[in-house]
């Protein structure tokens, strides 16, 4: 996964970090809502090209 926040989105980073936590239970919820966002991430990529 590249570094999102190395420019100095900590806001994001921050935001990011509460919707994760804020929707999931466990860790496995965690790591599942994760991938979920980095697929739309990538796929919102993939779009801009």
């Amino acid at each position: 996964m590249e570094n999102k926040f190395s420019n100095g989105h900590y806001k994001d980073a921050i935001e990011y970090a509460k919707y994760i936590l804020s929707n999931s239970s466990s860790i496995k919820e965690i790591a599942e809502n994760i991938n979920e966002l980095e697929k739309e991430d990538d796929n919102k990529k993939s779009s801009d090209n």
